[in-house]
């Protein structure tokens, strides 16, 4: 599928979201897109304008008043195809924020067994087990920090 250029205001974001969030980036971003222009394409999903890598470009297009973007379509069928495109290409980069990941597992796993995921992730079902418990055990944190009890640790 060969790179177009669309309208930023077309584009929206996808509902799996697994990246840790970085504020002083989109500062070096915006010097980025001032300096270079756009180097890359933002990658959107087939047959939607969902966005599925570049959300922080696009973010950063919008605040300098951007309005085209270069996008390149890729085929993902599911969500839990994009689970394993974000995922791999997260991790590759040591960008993954573990409690959004287990959320996206978590929503997942009351459609689907967790073998299935596994399956057709490429995530060992150890792995998914583990992101999943995180999440909940954050949460246990936050509801005893919440009601002002004792630590657990």
């Amino acid at each position: 599928m060969d790179i177009k250029e669309i309208k930023i205001s077309e584009l929206v974001k996808n509902n799996i979201d697994i990246k840790e969030n970085c504020f002083t980036a989109n500062r070096k971003l915006k010097q980025s897109l001032n300096d270079y222009g756009q180097i890359y394409p933002v990658l959107i999903r087939n047959n939607s304008l969902e966005i599925i890598k570049g959300l922080n470009i696009v973010k950063a297009m919008k605040e300098l008043n951007w309005k085209k973007v270069l996008v390149k379509e890729v085929i993902i069928n599911n969500n839990i195809e994009l689970l394993k495109f974000k995922y791999l290409l997260n991790k590759t980069q040591d960008d993954i924020n573990v409690l959004k990941l287990g959320l996206v597992i978590q929503e997942l796993n009351k459609k689907h067994d967790i073998n299935y995921i596994s399956e057709k992730s490429g995530i060992n079902i150890e792995q998914l087990v583990n992101y999943i418990d995180l999440l909940k055990l954050n949460n246990l944190i936050q509801e005893r920090k919440e009601a002002n009890q004792p630590k657990l640790f």
